[in-house]
């Protein structure tokens, strides 16, 4: 047992690393408070499955714009000061939509608004903060410290729903907007802290013409980044619509509150903590893990939507989010470890916009789909793709892969 922690958590050995992750998890707490807060207030207001899609929309839809030149923004200049001023810029907007709460001048295109600023800081930030993870620490620990950034998304999402969903009934949502704006001190001070000399810096990209397109060529023609970025842009697209349908499983399905909302993130989020513990147990993650964790996720999915009670659907939340999330930093991992290091911007951007810009498209859907059909419907669908895309990517994998270029130049 101690060997098995000890491996699981053996990026944390790394003091810079250390640092990173208390950061990460002090701001993605506060992030995903703004966020439940923003969903429901949207569905309270609106009382419509597609306007809370169309949150998507402007959160996600600038990294589907501008993400890829992000990456190539992250490989020319230096990732730590980067990540500074995306942090900082991240606190300013998050405590301008707090200031504006607390005038009483919140309306559903002053949310829009706020989340559009959010997903154009983060077309920059996301891939940047995903490729410095690779300066932290070595080589042959790079998937499990991805598994361990996933584990702090996935632990803020049990305590963050958990605590909006008490503020909005007790306080409102200007107390949730403006602790996430206090909340991007945890990042900017960890990053502050850390030894610069101690990072595994990758020497800049020097700016040149085409560096887009030849990031795009890398990825394709690498194996080992290719096929698990397929394989995440279709269930990143239509599987991950969490945020849309749950919100409205626990509004209209269940007739529940803030609180039955919170429920549900926060179990399924348990269950994604435990996935990401799985992938962090592993030195390596293979197309064999990607293809069981896709079809498990599936099929669970499915299980999931047809659960009869609020209670039951969120028990079974915890399987669906364990497998989820085992797929999704396995993904990222296997993409990041086949990566060269100079390339690690423009391949962690191409999975910031298969995965985070393929929402807008997948909010939108699963919103449309939920209001034609209902939030049970549209969770099925994306479970049947996930299985889907498992399917084929296990038929891939028994046809020989061309060598991948070797992410050790």
């Amino acid at each position: 047992m101690r060997d098995l922690i000890r491996r699981t958590f053996r990026s944390l050995r790394v003091r810079n690393f250390r640092f990173f992750f208390i950061g990460q998890f002090v701001s993605s707490v506060g992030l995903w408070m703004q966020q439940v807060a923003e969903l429901w207030l949207i569905a309270d207001i609106t009382n419509s499955p597609a306007a809370v899609g169309l949150v998507t929309v402007t959160h996600f839809g600038p990294v589907l714009l501008f993400g890829l030149w992000g990456g190539v923004v992250a490989d020319r200049l230096d990732k730590r000061k980067i990540l500074i001023t995306t942090q900082t810029l991240l606190g300013l907007i998050a405590a301008g939509l707090a200031i504006v709460s607390a005038t009483g001048g919140v309306t559903v295109g002053i949310l829009y608004g706020f989340s559009a600023m959010t997903g154009l800081v983060q077309a920059l930030d996301n891939p940047t903060r995903r490729a410095f993870v690779r300066e932290m620490v070595d080589q042959s620990d790079v998937s499990n410290a991805v598994s361990l950034v996933s584990m702090v998304f996935t632990s803020a999402r049990i305590v963050g729903p958990a605590i909006t969903g008490v503020l909005l009934a007790v306080t409102g949502p200007t107390i949730v907007f403006a602790v996430n704006a206090v909340s991007y001190l945890g990042v900017l001070v960890a990053l502050l802290l850390m030894r610069v000399k101690e990072l595994h810096r990758t020497p800049p990209v020097s700016k040149g013409r085409g560096q887009l397109a030849e990031g795009l060529r890398y990825a394709w023609a690498n194996a080992g980044v290719r096929h698990p970025m397929l394989m995440m842009a279709w269930i990143g697209t239509l599987a991950f619509n969490f945020s849309v349908l749950l919100v409205l499983f626990a509004e209209q399905t269940f007739d529940g509150g803030p609180g039955a909302y919170g429920t549900l993130l926060s179990l399924s989020a348990f269950g994604s903590l435990s996935g990401a513990i799985a992938s962090a147990t592993r030195h390596t993650i293979t197309r064999r893990f990607l293809v069981v964790a896709s079809i498990g996720f599936g099929c669970l999915t499915i299980i999931a939507s047809t659960a009869p009670t609020l209670i039951s659907m969120a028990l079974l939340l915890i399987p669906v989010g364990l497998f989820g999330v085992a797929f999704l930093s396995g993904a990222q991992g296997a993409m990041q470890a086949a990566a060269v290091p100079h390339m690690q911007g423009r391949v962690m951007a191409l999975f910031a916009v298969v995965f985070l810009g393929g929402t807008p498209i997948g909010g939108m859907v699963a919103g449309l789909m939920a209001e034609a059909w209902g939030p049970r419907v549209a969770f099925a669908a994306g479970g049947g793709v996930a299985i889907l895309t498992g399917l084929w990517a296990w038929r891939v994998s028994r046809v020989p892969a061309p060598v991948a270029e070797p992410a050790t130049t």
